[in-house]
């Protein structure tokens, strides 16, 4: 069953026949440990068989400016989150629960948004000028997931990405 993020237009998919949920919408492939929802049909159960409740689906957009390497690695150093979209899909049923998204501020040395960045994200400056500072964003956020999820409990959530770097390089 394809998942569509309203916010950014990916598509995410449980591949067959294998178990895993994949994002199909661009040229990289992420996938996760998902269990076949055709197993879990009928089970009663409010988990899939690897214990998750939910899939958290990110795809952070961010600052950036159009050079090769070796400045693409310096780039992760002061690239900052202009867009924080993410939605909430049940993890048996994959049935969009929720969705969150905001534009965000930048608020570092290079929060004018580059031509390139614009091109290849389609956020403006204007978009980000009355956005919410990232810190604010990630309260909201707080509030919004135990809000949606019943619960404080989010150990059973799973976060999927487009890519590695919105988890590991992105969030402070």
């Amino acid at each position: 069953t394809p998942v569509r993020c309203d916010n950014c237009g990916h598509i995410f998919v449980v591949a067959a026949p294998g178990p895993e949920l994949y994002d199909v919408s661009g040229t990289q492939s992420t996938a996760v440990d998902a269990s076949d929802p055709a197993k879990m049909a009928g089970s009663g159960s409010t988990t899939n068989k690897a214990g998750w409740s939910h899939y958290l689906v990110l795809d952070f957009e961010a600052t950036c400016e159009e050079k090769g390497l070796p400045d693409a690695a310096t780039q992760a150093s002061w690239s900052e989150i202009i867009e924080f979209p993410c939605v909430l899909v049940d993890a048996t049923t994959l049935q969009v629960v929720s969705e969150f998204s905001t534009f965000v501020n930048p608020t570092g040395e290079k929060r004018q948004l580059t031509k390139f960045c614009t091109k290849l994200t389609s956020i403006t400056q204007e978009d980000v000028d009355g956005a919410p500072t990232l810190d604010k964003v990630l309260k909201q956020f707080e509030m919004w997931l135990p809000e949606v999820l019943g619960s404080h409990d989010t150990s059973r959530v799973l976060p999927v990405t487009c890519g590695e770097p919105d988890l590991s390089a992105m969030l402070p």
